[in-house]
């Protein structure tokens, strides 16, 4: 869910960040990271399998 709610994040597309965000919270994604998923790359919480989907 990390990776579809960053992809719209950089679409900015209201609707599906919010669909995801809510999709994100009941996969049980830690609110850190959906809370800094937009800096991605300056946290250090992320797996490297994460990181690489993003990149």
């Amino acid at each position: 869910m990390l990776i579809e709610l960053g992809a719209y994040q950089i679409s900015l597309c209201v609707c599906c960040v919010g669909l995801h965000l809510s999709r994100a919270r009941k996969n049980g994604d830690s609110q850190g990271k959906v809370d800094t998923l937009v800096v991605w790359r300056e946290v250090d919480h992320l797996s490297p399998a994460e990181q690489a989907v993003l990149a």
